[in-house]
C-alpha cells in the first residue's frame, strides 16, 4: 500500500478523506464486504449552544480518556451527552441534529419553553434554547441514525501499516490509563481536530451522507448501538 499518512514524532496521522478512501472498499463496501450496519438505540441528552457559546471549546472524553475537541462555530448547534457511563459530550450542527434526534417527551415543550411557537423554523427540537437546560431526546427510526462500523482489529491495523513502533512512544505515555492498548493512531476529522483511534475501537461511517469516518470507542460503542 502506498502510505500516505503524516508521521509526526512516530504518531501516524490521517486526514479524513485519505483514511476515508482507503478503507471503503475493502472494508465498507456492503455488495463486496457486507460490513455490519447498527443502528443508534440510546438516548441523548442536548442543549443548543447559544450565542453566549460561540467560540468554546467542548472535549470530547470518553472512559479511556480524551477522544477530540471541538469549537463551537455556529449558535444553533447543539451539544450533545451520550447516556453512557462517561457521558461524553459532542457538537452536532443544526441540521444533522434534526435528523437524526427528536424529543423524548413532547410535553418538555410546555415544560422547559417559553410558548414560543412562532419560532416554527426549529422543529420543536429547539424548546430548550431559551433555557439553557438539558433535554432528553431519543434517536428518530430512520437511516441517519444508522452506520456502518468495523472494529480496528489486527487485520486493519497491518492494511494501515499501524505496528508495535509507531505506539511505542506513545505506550509509555498511556501507561498509567486503564486502556492498556499498544496500537493507535489519529485522524484529522471533519472539523479539523485530531480524534484519537485505539486498538478495539469502531471505525465508523454514517449509512446517509457517508462523506466522513470517525471514531466510536469500544465501551461507548457497547452503550449505545446495537446490530441490525
Amino acid at each position: 500500500m502506498d502510505q500516505q499518512q503524516q508521521q509526526q514524532k512516530d504518531i501516524i496521522i490521517f486526514q479524513n478523506d485519505q483514511l476515508l478512501n482507503l478503507l471503503t472498499d475493502k472494508f465498507f463496501n456492503i455488495e463486496k464486504n457486507q460490513p455490519n450496519i447498527y443502528y443508534k438505540f440510546q438516548n441523548v441528552e442536548a442543549v443548543q449552544c447559544g450565542i453566549n457559546k460561540v467560540g468554546s471549546i467542548i472535549e470530547t472524553v470518553t472512559s479511556d480518556g480524551l477522544e477530540t475537541m471541538n469549537k463551537i462555530k455556529n449558535h444553533d448547534d447543539f451539544i450533545i451527552k451520550n447516556q453512557t457511563n462517561a457521558n461524553e459530550q459532542y457538537i452536532i450542527p443544526f441540521n444533522k441534529f434534526n435528523d437524526k434526534y427528536e424529543l423524548f417527551n413532547i410535553d418538555q415543550i410546555n415544560n422547559n419553553s417559553n410558548n414560543n411557537s412562532n419560532n416554527n423554523n426549529y422543529n420543536n427540537n429547539s424548546s430548550n434554547n431559551n433555557n439553557n437546560k438539558w433535554i432528553l431526546y431519543k434517536p428518530k427510526n430512520n437511516e441517519h441514525n444508522k452506520i456502518k462500523a468495523i472494529k480496528v482489529n489486527k487485520e486493519i491495523l497491518n492494511f494501515l501499516e499501524i505496528n508495535n513502533n509507531n505506539n511505542n512512544n506513545n505506550s509509555n505515555q498511556n501507561s498509567n490509563s486503564n486502556n492498556n492498548t499498544l496500537y493507535e493512531f489519529y485522524l484529522i476529522a471533519s472539523w479539523g481536530e485530531k480524534m484519537i483511534f485505539k486498538e478495539n475501537d469502531y471505525l465508523a461511517i454514517p449509512l446517509v451522507k457517508n462523506n466522513e469516518i470517525y471514531r466510536i470507542s469500544n465501551k461507548e460503542f457497547n452503550e449505545t448501538y446495537r446490530i441490525i
